[in-house]
């Protein structure tokens, strides 16, 4: 394996431990959630987690994504990506976590209703 096979393994390895470790951290009773989606940097659309289970089509110019979200979560159900990344990350459950599509250029980052984050502990 090159060099270059193992840092994107890292990476991976990496990203799902922090998924994992994000839905065993306690959330606040009644922390309302919104799903907010970026496409290029921006702000195409926020759907809250409000009970209702139901998919969202994103077409972002480079190709399809569908968004499902659940009263608990939000994750990529389908996306016509070549790695399919996305689909395979876990789904979102806190405030502050993200899906990437980067062939898309898609995120879908999980807010408060207020914009508020969770705690981030990635950075120091």
């Amino acid at each position: 394996m090159k060099k270059a096979d193992w840092i994107a393994i890292g990476a991976v390895l990496a990203i799902a431990g922090l998924a994992a470790l994000t839905m065993l951290l306690p959330r606040a009773k009644g922390d309302r959630r919104v799903a907010e989606v970026y496409v290029d940097g921006q702000l195409r659309g926020s759907y809250p987690l409000d009970g209702e289970t139901r998919e969202i089509d994103i077409d972002t110019g480079r190709g399809h994504n569908v968004l499902l979200l659940t009263p608990d979560s939000a994750s990529i159900a389908r996306a016509d990506c070549p790695s399919q990344d996305c689909v395979k990350s876990a789904p979102l459950t806190r405030t502050g976590s993200a899906i990437a599509c980067l062939p898309h250029k898609l995120l879908i980052k999980l807010t408060g209703a207020n914009g508020a984050e969770g705690v981030d502990i990635v950075a120091p």
